[in-house]
């Protein structure tokens, strides 16, 4: 059974970790420390990552790997942080061709959507001012895009080299 008094103080004071004067707070006899100790490794890897020291997104190479349920939730959170960040960049891309090159609501749509998926300009841009724009839009797209799969893939590839290590440390 783990002790909630315990579980409080490792959420609202993680400087010092768990030591034999934690059980003794907790009104435990220097006996039951490595009992304790255990206990606490158990409870530490189920702790919501928000409550975690420093808010740490992703388990260490020395904690046990997490469950398909933390690891898709992961999943969902990147994807919905991709998301709005690509929603983000377009706007910014419709906004410039409607207002710097002179679009129309549809066309600034069109042209932004194609540049951010990599397809090229569909319209003829005139002006300099708007030349200048499409040409910066364009790399900020591509890196974007680069960023955008990073932000994707991260928890998959963690998930992937922290298997790896812990195959590793099992054999």
């Amino acid at each position: 059974m783990v002790d909630h008094r315990l579980y409080r103080r490792i959420v609202t004071d993680n400087s010092r970790g768990f030591w034999a004067s934690d059980c003794r707070i907790a009104g435990h006899t220097a006996d039951s420390v490595g009992k304790r100790k255990t206990e606490f490794a158990n409870l530490v890897r189920y702790i919501p990552d928000q409550h975690r020291r420093g808010k740490k997104m992703y388990e260490r190479k020395h904690q046990e790997i997490a469950p398909v349920s933390v690891f898709m939730r992961r999943m969902v959170v990147h994807i919905l942080v991709a998301v709005l960040l690509s929603i983000f960049v377009l706007f910014v891309g419709i906004m410039g061709y409607h207002w710097i090159a002179g679009l129309g609501w549809v066309d600034s749509l069109l042209e932004a959507s194609m540049i951010l998926g990599g397809m090229g300009p569909v319209n003829a841009i005139a002006t300099t001012g708007a030349k200048i724009f499409a040409s910066g839009y364009a790399l900020f797209s591509g890196l974007v895009f680069i960023a955008l799969i990073g932000i994707i893939l991260a928890p998959a590839v963690h998930r992937m080299l922290h298997k790896f290590h812990a195959d590793e440390r099992d054999a």
